[in-house]
């Protein structure tokens, strides 16, 4: 696509690299915030823990399956707060004014944009024999359906249990002032 739009050597030598560097940009951040949650969890059962960092940064970047275990805690635990009377005052207004608000708004396309809308993927498919293309379109379409599931289904109960309180890592949410 950018090879027919920018010219013939565009596509090679810019926007590849900057899509490259783009998804392995995003890899690192999610597993940098998977670990610094699993951090967090660890903290809250074992207060005088001595486990680092790094340590649960390793232990989330092998396994999906811690990625889909807090998503689905974090879902669970917003949906036992949002119907308990422990959680906070819920507003659901939009704090700003309208400046703020329109740099919000583009601030919110461009992180979707970035998480989601990179075109590695659709580029490879199209360059793909017809046979394959099927088989690559189902598998395009299941890890959509992951990601929308895991990411959307935190980000949706999370706004409903705390309102426009939540903070950026859910898990903080759970904690009390005095940090239990």
């Amino acid at each position: 696509m950018a090879r027919d739009i920018l010219g013939p050597p565009w596509g090679r030598f810019l926007v590849g690299p900057i899509q490259f560097t783009l998804c392995f940009c995003v890899v690192v951040a999610c597993i940098l915030l998977g670990g610094k949650c699993m951090k967090i969890i660890y903290l809250l059962s074992n207060p005088n823990g001595s486990m680092k960092l790094y340590e649960f940064i390793v232990e989330f970047g092998l396994s999906l399956i811690l990625c889909l275990a807090y998503s689905a805690c974090a879902i669970a635990g917003s949906i036992y707060i949002g119907y308990s009377s422990k959680g906070p005052k819920k507003d659901y207004s939009i704090k700003g004014n309208t400046e703020s608000r329109i740099f919000g708004a583009f601030n919110a396309m461009s992180i979707i944009a970035t998480a989601y809308g990179n075109g590695i993927v659709p580029e490879i498919q199209a360059t793909l024999a017809p046979p394959v293309k099927g088989k690559m379109f189902k598998g395009l379409c299941i890890c959509y359906a992951v990601i929308i599931v895991t990411f959307f289904g935190a980000a949706i109960s999370g706004y409903w249990a705390f309102g426009n309180q939540a903070e950026g890592l859910i898990l903080t949410n759970f904690m009390d002032s005095n940090g239990k």
